[in-house]
Protein backbone atom coordinates (compact mmCIF):
# COMPACT_ATOMS: atom_id res chain seq x y z
CA UNK A 1 0.00 0.00 0.00
CA UNK A 2 2.89 2.82 0.58
CA UNK A 3 4.55 1.94 -2.63
CA UNK A 4 2.29 3.39 -4.43
CA UNK A 5 1.10 6.53 -2.71
CA UNK A 6 4.58 7.35 -2.36
CA UNK A 7 5.21 6.81 -6.32
CA UNK A 8 1.85 8.71 -6.48
CA UNK A 9 3.54 11.52 -4.45
CA UNK A 10 6.90 11.81 -6.23
CA UNK A 11 4.97 11.97 -9.66
CA UNK A 12 2.92 15.02 -8.64
CA UNK A 13 6.13 16.80 -7.09
CA UNK A 14 7.29 15.90 -10.60
CA UNK A 15 4.80 17.32 -12.21
CA UNK A 16 4.46 20.63 -10.55
CA UNK A 17 7.68 21.34 -10.49
CA UNK A 18 7.77 20.75 -14.16
CA UNK A 19 4.80 23.46 -14.72
CA UNK A 20 5.72 25.81 -12.29
CA UNK A 21 9.36 25.29 -12.74
CA UNK A 22 12.28 24.49 -10.41
CA UNK A 23 12.98 28.43 -9.01
CA UNK A 24 9.50 30.60 -8.06
CA UNK A 25 9.06 33.71 -9.97
CA UNK A 26 10.49 35.63 -7.32
CA UNK A 27 13.85 35.06 -8.35
CA UNK A 28 13.68 36.05 -12.42
CA UNK A 29 12.21 39.61 -11.32
CA UNK A 30 13.71 42.75 -12.86
CA UNK A 31 17.22 43.37 -11.36
CA UNK A 32 17.78 40.31 -8.97
CA UNK A 33 18.78 37.87 -11.82
CA UNK A 34 21.26 39.04 -14.42
CA UNK A 35 23.15 37.11 -16.86
CA UNK A 36 25.82 39.12 -19.60
CA UNK A 37 24.58 39.22 -23.01
CA UNK A 38 25.77 36.34 -25.22
CA UNK A 39 29.25 36.65 -26.64
CA UNK A 40 30.03 39.56 -24.13
CA UNK A 41 33.46 38.54 -22.29
CA UNK A 42 32.97 37.85 -19.06
CA UNK A 43 36.12 38.85 -16.57
CA UNK A 44 37.92 36.63 -14.30
CA UNK A 45 37.41 36.57 -10.76
CA UNK A 46 40.35 37.59 -8.14
CA UNK A 47 42.45 34.00 -7.10
CA UNK A 48 41.47 33.02 -3.64
CA UNK A 49 43.61 30.95 -1.44
CA UNK A 50 41.78 30.36 1.67
CA UNK A 51 42.91 28.23 4.58
CA UNK A 52 42.75 24.78 3.55
CA UNK A 53 43.37 21.66 6.10
CA UNK A 54 46.86 20.28 4.44
CA UNK A 55 46.99 17.26 6.98
CA UNK A 56 47.25 15.47 10.40
CA UNK A 57 50.01 14.78 12.54
CA UNK A 58 49.38 11.28 15.18
CA UNK A 59 52.03 10.32 17.72
CA UNK A 60 53.08 6.92 17.66
CA UNK A 61 53.35 7.35 21.22
CA UNK A 62 49.79 8.41 22.40
CA UNK A 63 47.33 7.38 18.75
CA UNK A 64 44.62 10.03 20.43
CA UNK A 65 46.59 13.05 20.00
CA UNK A 66 46.25 15.12 16.72
CA UNK A 67 48.21 18.09 15.23
CA UNK A 68 46.49 19.68 12.39
CA UNK A 69 48.65 20.97 9.76
CA UNK A 70 46.78 24.64 8.73
CA UNK A 71 47.67 26.57 5.74
CA UNK A 72 46.15 30.00 6.12
CA UNK A 73 46.45 30.78 2.65
CA UNK A 74 46.94 34.51 2.20
CA UNK A 75 43.98 35.66 4.36
CA UNK A 76 44.94 38.16 6.39
CA UNK A 77 43.02 36.73 9.24
CA UNK A 78 44.03 37.86 13.28
CA UNK A 79 44.46 34.94 16.04
CA UNK A 80 41.31 34.60 17.39
CA UNK A 81 40.04 34.51 13.37
CA UNK A 82 42.35 31.72 12.58
CA UNK A 83 41.96 30.09 15.79
CA UNK A 84 37.84 29.80 15.06
CA UNK A 85 38.68 28.75 11.36
CA UNK A 86 40.68 26.16 11.87
CA UNK A 87 38.39 24.55 14.78
CA UNK A 88 35.71 24.98 11.78
CA UNK A 89 37.74 22.95 9.55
Amino acid sequence: MKTPLISFITFLAFLITMVTGPYPAACFAEGDFRLPAPGVMVALSPPEDPPLLKGIKVHAEDPFRFDFILDKGDSELSADELKDESSRL
